[in-house]
């Protein structure tokens, strides 16, 4: 069984390993790890490649279960992060279908961020027709064979072994495509068909 953690959009390995599954569980009971993808995701903007961070409630996290973990609303952030979204990929082949979702989407405001991160894991899993949505544990999982635990894989400077195939997107005339992005990139880019990406 592949264990993965829970992580805000999921990023192309992420989602090629859910794909490649037969089975898999989200580890919500591991400790939150600052500065990986449990609360951050990278898209590609006019100016590269831009974090989108869900700010946390301050102090409450170290050495805390990832379910426990509360997001903190002192800031807008989710006017942000869709505003960047727009920015982004306003012009993408399939951005006017999917911004009524991600409106409501961002209008949503869970307590804690692994029900944040359930919410966009669902919605990827629906808009991509992932066979099966992984089951969720608030105990932790024991470490696994590398090959099937992506927990320390979910950082931005983890080195993963991916071979992507290029697909268009909206800044190919300004710079070549970053690799591994956040899964919405491939989603604004290619619609449900970024599929066959994964």
């Amino acid at each position: 069984m592949l264990v993965v953690p829970s992580v805000y959009f999921g990023n192309i390995f992420y989602w090629k390993s859910l794909f490649s599954a037969p089975e898999a569980c989200v580890d919500e009971g591991e400790f939150f790890v600052k500065q990986t993808y449990r609360n951050r995701a990278e898209i590609a903007t006019e100016k590269g490649v831009t974090p989108l961070t869900v700010p946390l409630e301050k102090g409450k996290n170290n050495k805390q279960p990832m379910h426990e973990v509360r997001i903190s609303y002192n800031e807008n952030w989710r006017a942000l992060h869709f505003k960047t979204i727009c920015s982004a990929y306003g012009k993408a082949a399939y951005f006017d279908h999917y911004r009524p979702g991600l409106e409501r989407m961002y209008a949503g405001q869970p307590a804690f961020l692994c029900d944040w991160n359930r919410l966009w894991l669902r919605f990827f899993s629906e808009e991509f027709g992932l066979p099966a949505l992984p089951g969720h544990t608030s105990r932790y999982v024991e470490t696994q064979p590398a090959d099937t635990d992506l927990r320390p894989l979910m950082h931005p400077k983890a080195d993963v072994d991916l071979v992507q195939k290029p697909y268009y997107h909206v800044f190919f005339d300004k710079f070549p495509l970053p690799q591994n992005l956040a899964v919405i990139d491939l989603l604004m880019n290619e619609g449900p068909h970024g599929r066959f990406f994964l």
